[in-house]
């Protein structure tokens, strides 16, 4: 039998899969090398200064890289990242996520991939620890983007394409 908490963390988990979240791949320049995750639990914070919210689950593969980092690179993919966000969100771990995609290194030395809707450099500022996640709040530095808007949706435990107003 189910206590009242679990019947709701699984109705949370459930209502979850209705909300549409951008995916982005983090990504560390670590002494072990480089290193990266799929994430969609990334927000804007501020914009004096330039900040964003990443909240990092503390069972993932990557967890304790970012714990010893000061910088990571937030890489917001596209309709055409699929096989990347898939690449970064299952095992190998490390270097083995870079085969796929068009990796380059940029501030501090991060990995973005070249072609993703933007990549936002960010120094990490602050930690937070709470509940099975960290929320790390960092500065943003550096940015590049693309021309094009089309942004890779995860909603309903898979991802999907934003459909522009004529489709």
């Amino acid at each position: 039998m189910s206590t009242p908490e679990q019947d709701v963390a699984a109705q949370f988990r459930l209502a979850l899969r209705a909300v549409a979240s951008t995916v982005m791949v983090l990504t560390v320049n670590h002494r072990d090398g480089r290193m990266g995750m799929t994430a969609t639990a990334v927000t804007p914070v501020s914009m004096e200064p330039p900040a964003l919210l990443m909240c990092v689950n503390r069972s993932g593969s990557v967890y304790a890289a970012l714990r010893e980092v000061d910088a990571v690179c937030v890489n917001v993919l596209g309709v055409g990242h699929a096989a990347v966000s898939e690449a970064f969100s299952c095992a190998p771990n490390g270097e083995e996520r870079f085969a796929v995609g068009r990796w380059e290194s940029g501030w501090h030395g991060l990995p973005f991939l070249a072609d993703a809707q933007a990549n936002l450099f960010v120094q990490i500022d602050e930690r937070i620890t709470y509940g099975t996640h960290d929320i790390l709040i960092g500065v943003v530095q550096q940015v590049r983007r693309a021309r094009t808007i089309e942004p890779l949706l995860y909603v309903d435990g898979g991802v999907s394409r934003l459909r522009s107003r004529d489709e």
